[in-house]
């Protein structure tokens, strides 16, 4: 189920500064990235996203997550969670505009449809995952661009309906 995100305007309203990138759940941080500072702290991978507002274009810097356990709960039989485990690890799926769809962009009241429009994602930023000792690795050969303009992409998305 798609919800559209909350507009944190309580929290913006008291920073007079824009927001340099959003969380997982569309909270706004201040700071610089780091995946230390993710809302899932358990995750195993973690991106930084640039998204644009498939409506007005306007872009966003967004975080997404993924753990081991999202895989290993797609899994049936218990034999197979290691096999689904290492063909994350080794083909990364979630990596491309289609699976890696932030959904709703922030809710900045950019546009009369913007909290209600999905984004297009446009470039991996960051890509980290987890070495040895749990401590984040930065792997830039993940950070591509998709290479889809938001006209393209809602294009495609009309076709599909």
């Amino acid at each position: 189920m798609r919800m559209m995100h909350c507009e944190y305007y309580d929290i913006r309203s008291r920073i007079a500064e824009e927001p340099t990138w959003w969380d997982e759940h569309a909270v706004p941080r201040y700071g610089p990235f780091s995946p230390y500072s993710i809302a899932d702290m358990g995750a195993d991978e973690c991106v930084l996203l640039l998204i644009q507002c498939a409506s007005c274009t306007r872009e966003f810097q967004v975080a997404m997550s993924i753990s081991g356990a999202d895989v290993l709960c797609d899994s049936v039989l218990p034999n197979e969670r290691f096999e689904l485990r290492e063909q994350r690890y080794q083909k990364r799926p979630w990596l491309n505009p289609i699976t890696l769809s932030y959904g709703d962009p922030p809710n900045i009241q950019c546009c009369a449809k913007g909290p209600r429009q999905c984004a297009v994602s446009q470039r991996v930023l960051e890509f980290w995952n987890r070495g040895s000792g749990g401590r984040w690795v930065r792997r830039p050969e993940y950070e591509i661009e998709f290479g889809r303009t938001v006209p393209d992409a809602v294009d495609q998305d009309k076709k599909r309906l």
